[in-house]
């Protein structure tokens, strides 16, 4: 086992075979550790004894330009493509026990109660495509929906032009959670495509040269699914049952370039439908694209280019290209295999790109990176010190970070109350659209909320920011709804994974090789870095399998019986809704329906702290009054015992307390919180905190027969309770309260609160912790477009109203 720690460290660490092999060669390595492999010759000899998953295979491809040579002969280019067999790697990844608890193997429409009127979609298999294919296959069949992914992407860092084009594979089967785990080896490198120089054609003929290797070798690639996606093919699935399995292409994860290059499309047009390019302002749905129709138009545009086959050529905006890979797959409709793409078309494109730069424009300058700047802190938000404007190198994360408050930012930053209103509309689309599950009912919230986009989007060509909306990826938002009813939630194929995935399966496997024909290197290098991942995932697979209790099986199991078991199709079963559809039992969310787990430091952090110091640094200036009305107040209705504190006391107080989140709603998955209540460093009295004072605002619960549940806090103090003033269980917390909410009758629709007040000062209380449910974020309600920013720590100081921001997280938005 040692010896194996040591070659998969060498394997993995990202040392050169020179370097490896002079480690091999060290005097303690040699006599102390004396591994079996003396040099790199025989440690790889071993590495490549190991078992590994799907072998790689490679063909040469011979591309045929339109210039001639000194000789007079046509030019010519040799490229190979690397690929494994699909099939295998369907084989693979639905046999891998070590994913048994993550595989189904049949379709089911599950709904929120037994009226079965609400349809809940979340992975692939309780969505519709999935279901409706079943009935059209033998009795018995199980389908593996192929999810394709391809993507090119840049080898080298700094400088020069090397690139590669991964290829990727996983199935439908596997949990999303999953296959969005690099890993756990759930999302396979199927294959590399040539990237050729293509010097043998003209500058006309080079961009269809490029359209038609991408097709020739997707088509050599996918081949096996022709045949196995019609007739199947046995396999011994993860749970030992042996099943036969239609690998069927069901989804292909790609950015809008690539949608157009696999559907054939030019890139303005959309590859789902055949909107005119003008229309794509529209919100009205157009007619849309269908194989079998295109198909004939490509066949007919190749044999026989006549007037009438280019006008329909013209009309539907197509590439000549033929046969495109998905010709003959099976039971495939490779328009409507396209899924959202939450990064590119939403998170990078429709808010960065568009939303911001409009609303931008309509703000006074450096009003909006003002207000970026002085943004009250929370534990899930980044704070942009230095604004937006200057951040050169944007990610998913930053897009994702600034969608948090972007409408609190604008609402009174503009003129026109309509751009705030459309602004609201598409955040409340883009975060519909990443709702882990949806119902029925948050599709049609979904749909409505870009229909109240379209209805305001006018006010951008009033206020004279755009003249048109003939933008792609606006227009690809109206697929957004049917996509999730066809195949599942948006963030099961967000392009997000495979861009992750390029950096083990294309950036480190280039750096490994020599800079020269790196196509064999890169194929050989991974093939040693999966072997090494499927033995430690084997090795800790069977570590837990033989240390788990035989009940703890049991009730893993029963677990998911409610999904699994009923939607299993056995062969003699049929595909009827009344049989097969599944029921999970789901409420409406609330916050007080969300159950949550405490943890606080088991020592507090911060000793003998005296009351001064609480008053002065921590600002709970009415610590000691709020503490002696706590206490009077446990007496009377729990009969505490207790000592009158006095100035002279001093505290144990927690720097943070930790929430463990169980949501109350199937929606969202459970989540971990954060409340932190330090203020900045103070030498000899504070040294060791940070720079910056943190006193989060918290929802508290109210007590029953309140109007609203919950109410809003900021937090000044964690502290716990000396034994000799009175016992306590639990930690307490000093609060300063904001007002209940209000609602707003502003274009931005968030609630408002006011700091509290009780004769002049702030109205402040000592509640155990057990009363906070969550942190929340507030927004100022600006006043103004002449701002300076303002530091976040003084923010609270110069406003007293605020929005209460649901934007923040998924379970806030869904809440408030």
């Amino acid at each position: 086992m040692e010896e194996y720690e040591l070659a998969r460290w060498l394997a993995t660490s990202g040392l050169s075979q020179g370097a490896i092999d002079t480690f091999l060669q060290l005097d303690s390595i040699r006599e102390r550790v004396q591994p079996s492999f003396a040099t790199k010759y025989f440690f790889f000899k071993k590495v490549d004894q190991l078992p590994i998953g799907p072998s790689f295979t490679s063909k040469p491809v011979l591309i045929k330009g339109d210039l001639l040579d000194e000789d007079g002969n046509v030019m010519t280019e040799e490229v190979e493509v690397f690929f494994r067999n699909p099939v295998d790697c369907v084989e693979f990844l639905i046999g891998n026990p070590m994913f048994h608890d993550h595989l189904t193997y049949a379709p089911a429409r599950v709904y929120t109660s037994d009226k079965r009127k609400t349809r809940i979609y979340h992975e692939m298999w309780s969505a519709d495509w999935w279901w409706k294919l079943q009935s059209k296959l033998p009795k018995g069949a199980t389908i593996a929906p192929v999810i394709i992914a391809s993507d090119k992407t840049c080898l080298s860092n700094f400088s020069g032009d090397k690139t590669a084009y991964p290829v990727y594979i996983t199935i439908g089967n596997l949990s999303k959670s999953l296959r969005r785990q690099p890993s756990k080896q759930a999302t396979l490198l199927l294959g590399y495509l040539p990237v050729p120089s293509l010097t043998c054609c003209s500058d006309n003929l080079r961009s269809l040269k490029t359209y038609e290797l991408f097709h020739e070798c997707m088509k050599k690639i996918l081949e096996p699914l022709e045949k196995y996606g019609l007739e199947g093919k046995q396999m011994v699935c993860a749970d030992g049952k042996l099943r036969v399995v239609f690998p069927i292409l069901g989804a292909y994860v790609a950015d809008y370039p690539e949608q157009c290059l696999v559907a054939c499309t030019r890139e303005n047009r959309c590859p789902r439908c055949l909107v005119d390019p003008k229309e794509r302002g529209n919100p009205e749905p157009s007619e849309r694209r269908r194989q079998k129709s295109t198909l004939d138009i490509l066949r007919e545009d190749h044999d026989d280019q006549s007037a009438e086959t280019a006008a329909s050529m013209e009309s539907c905006g197509l590439r000549s290209i033929f046969p495109p890979f998905w010709s003959n797959l099976p039971h495939t409709d490779i328009f409507s295999c396209f899924t959202p793409d939450l990064l590119h078309q939403v998170h990078k494109g429709v808010f960065k790109t568009h939303l911001v730069s409009w609303c931008t424009s309509l703000m006074a300058d450096g009003v909006l990176d003002h207000r970026y700047q002085s943004m009250p802190v929370h534990p899930s938000l980044r704070h942009f010190k230095n604004g937006i404007s200057h951040i050169k190198q944007w990610t998913g994360k930053e897009y994702k970070m600034m969608e948090k408050v972007f409408v609190g930012v604008v609402a009174g930053g503009v003129n026109n109350p309509d751009v705030v209103h459309a602004a609201r509309a598409l955040l409340d689309f883009i975060y519909h659209s990443q709702f882990p599950i949806h119902t029925s009912a948050t599709l049609e919230q979904m749909a409505a909320s870009l229909n109240d986009f379209h209805r305001f989007k006018d006010v951008f060509i009033t206020e004279q920011v755009r003249t048109h909306f003939n933008i792609p990826k606006l227009h690809s938002l109206i697929h957004y709804v049917d996509a999730i009813k066809s195949r599942g939630t948006a963030d099961g194929f967000n392009t997000e994974s495979p861009e992750r995935l390029h950096i083990d399966c294309a950036k480190k496997a280039y750096r490994a090789s020599n800079k020269r024909d790196v196509g064999p290197q890169m194929v050989l290098w991974l093939q040693r870095q999966e072997a090494f991942a499927l033995r430690s995932a084997y090795i800790t697979w069977a570590q837990s399998s033989s240390s788990e209790d035989d009940s703890q099986d049991s009730e893993s199991n029963a677990s998911d019986a409610d999904v699994d078991q009923k939607s299993e199709v056995d062969d003699d079963a049929d595909i009827h809704e009344s049989s097969n559809a599944s029921l999970i039992p789901f409420r409406t969310s609330s916050f007080s329906h969300d159950q949550a787990t405490i943890s606080v430091a088991k020592t507090p952090p911060l000793q003998s702290i005296s009351i001064s110091t609480i008053q002065r640094h921590f600002g709970a200036v009415d610590f000691l009054p709020c503490l002696i009305n706590f206490l009077r107040l446990r007496h009377q209705q729990f009969h505490l015992q207790y000592t009158i504190p006095t100035r002279d006391d001093v505290f144990r107080l927690y720097k943070q307390m930790v929430l463990d989140i169980q949501p109350g709603t199937l929606l969202l998955p459970p989540f971990r919180d954060r409340v932190r209540a330090t203020p900045a460093r103070v030498s000899k009295i504070l040294p060791r905190l940070g720079k910056l004072p943190l006193f989060d605002t918290v929802l508290v619960q109210n007590p029953p027969g309140t109007t609203f549940p919950v109410r809003v806090a900021q937090v000044r103090l964690l502290f716990q309770l000396p034994s000799y003033i009175a016992h306590h269980p639990t930690p307490l917390a000093y609060v300063e309260w904001f007002t209940e909410f209000k609602k707003t009758k502003g274009p931005a629709r968030m609630y408002e609160v006011q700091k509290a007040r009780q004769s002049g000062k702030r109205s402040a209380e000592i509640l155990p912790i057990s009363r906070i449910l969550r942190t929340c974020h507030l927004i100022p309600k600006w006043e103004g477009d002449n701002m300076d920013a303002i530091p976040p720590d003084k923010i609270f100081d110069k406003y007293d109203t605020y929005y209460v921001n649901d934007f923040v997280d998924l379970h806030s938005y869904i809440n408030l």
